[in-house]
C-alpha cells in the first residue's frame, strides 16, 4: 500500500488506530470523544484509548522527506536535501530509485527492539499524573518495517493475535474523518461520523 504520511499527522494515526480497533472489537468506538492524554477516552473513563507510533526522527525523515522524491532527477532533488541525508541513495539513470535510513549492515532485528524500547518507553509516560487513568487503558503502536513470522514471535512472546484488517479502506476512511472535523479536545467520534453517514 502506498500512503504519502508527509500529508498526514497525528491526529490522522489516531483516526486511523481507532477504526482499527472498533474493527477489531465491534463498538468500541461508539462513545469516544477525542481527547488528550489520551488520545481517546469515553465520557464514563471506562475505555481509553492512547495512540503512538514507533518511528524515530531519522526513519520519519527517511519516510515523509526522502520518499517524495522517489523516480524524480538528482538536479530536481534540493542539494540541501540529499547532504543531510543520513541514509543511503541509489540513483539509476540520474533518477532517484531506492532510499535506506541505514548505510551497510545492519542488524536484521533492530526494528524489534526499537519497537519493544518505544513501547516500554510510552508505556511509563501512560502512569504520568496527566494522564486520565480510566478502567480499561488501551495503547496502540504503529510500527516500522516488515514483520516475519519470527519477529512476531519475538515480539509478542506468544501472547498476541494476528489479523488482517483492509488497511486501504482504514486509509480512506481516515482520510475522510480527518479532513471532515478539527478533532478538537472533546469531539464526539459518533457525532462525527453521523454527519458523515448523512
Amino acid at each position: 500500500m502506498n500512503i504519502n504520511y508527509a500529508k498526514m499527522d497525528s491526529t490522522f494515526d489516531e483516526i486511523y488506530a481507532l477504526l482499527v480497533t472498533n474493527y477489531l472489537f465491534p463498538g468500541f468506538a461508539d462513545s469516544m470523544k477525542k481527547w488528550e492524554s489520551p488520545d481517546w477516552k469515553n465520557e464514563d473513563d471506562t475505555f481509553s484509548l492512547e495512540v503512538t507510533r514507533a518511528q524515530n526522527s531519522h526513519i520519519g525523515y527517511t519516510n515523509n522527506v526522502m520518499a517524495k522524491y522517489l523516480g524524480q532527477f538528482q538536479n530536481q532533488i534540493p542539494p540541501k536535501i540529499l547532504q543531510s541525508f543520513r541514509g543511503w541513495t541509489c540513483f539509476k539513470d540520474g533518477k532517484l530509485l531506492a532510499i535506506s535510513d541505514s548505510k551497510g549492515l545492519v542488524d536484521g532485528a533492530r526494528h524489534i527492539y526499537f519497537l519493544l524500547d518505544h513501547l516500554d518507553n510510552k508505556l511509563k509516560k501512560l502512569n504520568a499524573s496527566h494522564f486520565t487513568s480510566c478502567c480499561h487503558n488501551y495503547l496502540f503502536e504503529f510500527s516500522e518495517g516488515c514483520f516475519s513470522d519470527y519477529d512476531k514471535q519475538q515480539f509478542s512472546d506468544g501472547t498476541c493475535f494476528e489479523d488482517n484488517v483492509p488497511t486501504q479502506e482504514f486509509t480512506r476512511l481516515a482520510t475522510l474523518y480527518r479532513k471532515s472535523s478539527n478533532w478538537q479536545k472533546g469531539t464526539s467520534y459518533s457525532e462525527i461520523r453521523k454527519h458523515l453517514l448523512k
